[in-house]
């Protein structure tokens, strides 16, 4: 048979090297029984040494047609790469001896005779992308995965349980000498040592060790280009995985969802983040970072951020927003995109506003136009007039919004009256409050130039030095840390006026009398507990809402409630930073009201009854809270039209699902002891007996029985240990689930609201901290995936 022939663009010499019969493999063809013997010299007389010039489609060509002249024998030499399981070496038999003789330079797939060329230094980059290969690759991917699945892997790997050993002295002191000169050399912080990521990547290193010895770890680590591709892989597989976790909770009603916008300090780009908290079918309170992606809208109208949350979304799989509640604050564009949705309003954010307004640190002169962003202001920024700090109150205050389900009210009684004469305290202005209010107001202006000064001439660590705390600033945006430089600053009041006298200063402190410190502490403290609580991201808070408006009112209504509250807390609340309440009671008895004060502490009240107003759902998060489940506090005529709406959402839940009741014996939990001002709110201990004396809210004892005995009926009488109920309410229905198969559900979809948006600004502090002044050309596309990873690593924890 005659080969075709072709011009040759090189020349390869034939060998008479030759190979044992053992080791080689006809490609899809029988083994050829011709003799091979083993030759130490490429040069043996007793070989041929017949020159014959090859290509590499030549020789393929030949291992297909000639199946008994030419084979694919085996590289007999130990290699670690893949690829060598499916190459080999072409070969033909000689002549003369019956022997396979390899043809060098070349290499051939032992599967499909592709053939390349090939020397010893050339690589094997060819081969391993050959297709042949990949296959094989995924193959052993594919029994890999199978394997570890079938067989019960090992305890150290299980458990990260590694060996413990203790390293000589100069071994320790190498390392350390390593870690310092990182540090030194590339700037890093110190805490980057004690990161749980690093630890996890050396531990890698040392495994990769034990198994293959000393070698240069460059082998094993990638460039930044790849480490960055590599991020958009995962974060695509990990918004995969999100996909799949939020599918029950979506189809169940139990997503919330708080969307914001914010704008980095450094290329002032503006970012969506949409953070959600969802209650999954085991009854677990979730929080996860959706995204926070860059905001490519025409415009920040309402119209224009409701379609970028809809294509946020969908990567997760979340196409119908009906099915969502949403938590947001009061911004004009994101209550004009949620319009048509079911919308609470951030609790901490109303609190804020009314505080903010009450002390007047509101700028007098707004442009009445719609904000381009409800921004996240900096921690850094303190003063009052900033227009970044001004963007979402700004938005807030200009109206008076009724919440989406709201709760009808009673003719109301004899208005409260009032120390001023002024009849809309939304407008009233500063320069209208009485003397003896307008000099309270100074005192707090005074007390933040005092801290400024501190702060900027170093004197904290003098203070610290002479027993005191530290002075700490505040920012307009956040009323906790006003609470906090008044608290920091009657501590050390002693040790700041003995430093400024030293240096000449004390002018500065005259207008700041410390009995007026001590009642703005006084006046301000409710609202700090309650931000606290409410605050605490990890687990159902809507519930609180309402104990906390009622707690919020009494403790307004009068000095001596004021001061109750203060002591009453003081005993029963673990709180850590205030070690000025010590011998709080009798300091509290020598307070006395002052003019000023009073009128400040009704203006609070009456800017609190009229900023804000409860929705159905705070009512029905509380009542599906089993220590709550009696509604004290509240009226007659508010719990029947919150049994009510408990009811048609009941309704509405059994004409979707048709979940049979199952009698199931609750699982009893011992339940951890902690004291709270919300105990007032409690359920009696006597379940039996249904009356309630609370003759300030005007309510009557409750009598009312339907005639059928439903879910709600027999969840409201039923009979509980208080010791043994916990405060998170989701593991009070996990328990009896069975016994209320619809209320249950109802009380996941209530529970996933929060009842702040903390999550999603906590979301936009972690984006602030990862695009900082060395990272402020990270791609904005780059920090979302950060943030989803980061986020999906945080809930499988």
């Amino acid at each position: 048979m005659s080969l075709p022939s072709s011009t040759l663009s090189s020349t390869i010499t034939l060998s008479t090297k030759t190979f044992s019969n053992s080791n080689f493999i006809s490609a899809g063809h029988p083994q050829s029984s011709a003799p091979v013997t083993t030759c130490s010299s490429i040069t043996s007389s007793n070989s041929s040494s017949s020159t014959k010039k090859y290509t590499s489609e030549r020789i393929k060509l030949l291992l297909k047609q000639q199946t008994s002249t030419y084979t694919v024998i085996k590289n007999e030499k130990t290699n670690s790469s893949l690829c060598w399981k499916v190459f080999g070496f072409p070969a033909k038999k000689s002549d003369a001896t019956g022997e396979y003789e390899k043809i060098e330079g070349f290499t051939s797939c032992q599967t499909c005779n592709q053939t390349f060329a090939y020397t010893p230094s050339s690589g094997t980059r060819n081969m391993l992308a050959h297709q042949c290969v990949k296959n094989l690759t995924n193959n052993n991917n594919k029994r890999t995965t199978s394997s570890s699945s079938s067989t019960q892997p090992k305890l150290n790997s299980m458990m990260n349980i590694f060996k413990k050993v203790k390293l000589n002295e100069k071994e320790i002191n190498t390392v350390k000498d390593l870690a310092c000169s990182w540090i030194c050399r590339d700037m890093r912080s110190f805490k980057i040592i004690e990161d749980n990521g690093l630890k996890q990547l050396l531990q890698e290193f040392v495994i990769l060790g034990s198994k293959y010895g000393e070698f240069d770890v460059a082998n094993a680590l990638r460039g930044a280009d790849a480490i960055s591709d590599h991020i958009y892989n995962l974060a695509n597989e990990y918004r995969s995985i999100l996909k799949d976790i939020l599918q029950e909770p979506l189809e169940s009603g139990c997503i919330c969802v708080s969307p914001d916008l914010w704008s980095d300090d450094h290329k002032k780009i503006p970012y969506l983040g949409i953070t959600a908290t969802f209650v999954t079918k085991h009854f677990e309170y979730k929080i996860v970072d959706l995204c926070c992606k860059p905001f490519l809208g025409d415009d920040h109208s309402g119209k224009s951020l409701l379609i970028a949350i809809q294509k946020a979304l969908e990567p997760f799989g979340i196409y119908d927003l009906s099915k969502l509640s949403f938590m947001s604050d009061r911004g004009a564009n994101l209550i004009k995109a949620l319009e048509d949705y079911e919308t609470l309003f951030c609790f901490p954010h109303r609190i804020n506003n009314v505080l903010k307004r009450a002390f007047f640190q509101l700028p007098v002169h707004r442009i009445k136009t719609n904000p381009p962003a409800t921004t996240q202001p900096s921690a850094s920024t303190t003063s009052v007039n900033n227009l970044n700090d001004s963007h979402e109150s700004a938005s807030e205050d200009e109206e008076i919004l009724q919440p989406t389900k709201r709760i009808r009210k009673k003719k109301q009684t004899k208005k409260q009256s009032s120390s001023t004469d002024v009849n809309d305290p939304m407008k009233l202005d500063l320069k209208d409050l009485p003397v003896v209010a307008r000099e309270i107001i100074e005192t707090i202006k005074q007390c933040k130039k005092l801290v400024r000064y501190i702060k900027k001439n170093g004197l904290n660590k003098t203070i610290q030095e002479n027993g005191g705390v530290a002075l700490q600033q505040s920012t307009v945006v956040r009323w906790l840390s006003l609470i906090n430089l008044l608290e920091s600053l009657v501590t050390s009041y002693e040790q700041t006026k003995r430093i400024l006298n030293n240096r000449r200063q004390q002018a500065k402190l005259n207008k700041i009398d410390e009995y007026t410190l001590k009642q703005l502490i006084c006046l301000l403290k409710p609202f700090k507990h309650v931000l606290q609580l409410v605050q605490k991201g990890d687990s159902p808070s809507l519930y609180m809402v309402l104990p906390m408006t009622l707690t919020l009112k009494k403790a307004l209504s009068s000095f001596d409630e004021l001061l109750k509250y203060q002591t009453t807390t003081t005993k029963t609340t673990d709180d850590k930073e205030n070690s000025s309440e010590q011998g709080s009671d009798e300091e509290s008895e020598l307070l006395v009201e002052s003019e000023g004060f009073k009128i400040l502490r009704l203006r609070v009240l009456e800017l609190f009854n009229l900023m804000f107003e409860l929705d159905l759902r705070h009512y029905t998060a509380t009542l599906l809270h089993p220590c709550y489940r009696q509604l004290r506090g509240c009226s007659n005529s508010e719990r029947d039209e919150v049994h009510l709406y408990v009811r048609e959402e009941m309704k509405r839940i059994l004409y979707h699902s048709n979940q049979q009741q199952q009698d199931v014996s609750p699982e009893i939990k011992k339940r951890k002891v902690q004291i709270s001002f919300l105990q007032e709110y409690e359920d009696d201990n006597d379940l039996n007996s249904s009356s309630i004396n609370d003759k300030s809210s005007g309510s009557e004892d409750y009598s009312y029985i339907p005639l059928q005995a439903d879910e709600l009926t027999r969840y409201l009488s039923m009979e509980l240990d208080k010791s043994k109920l916990s405060s998170n309410p989701l593991e009070f229905w996990k328990d009896y689930q069975g016994a209320f198969p619809i209320l249950s559900v109802l009380a996941r979809q209530i529970h996933c609201i929060p009842a702040s948006s903390a999550a999603v600004e906590r979301c936009f502090s972690s984006s602030g901290f990862i695009v900082n002044e060395r990272r402020a050309c990270l791609s904005p596309d780059q920090l979302d995936n950060i943030i989803v990873i980061r986020s999906v690593k945080n809930l499988q924890k």
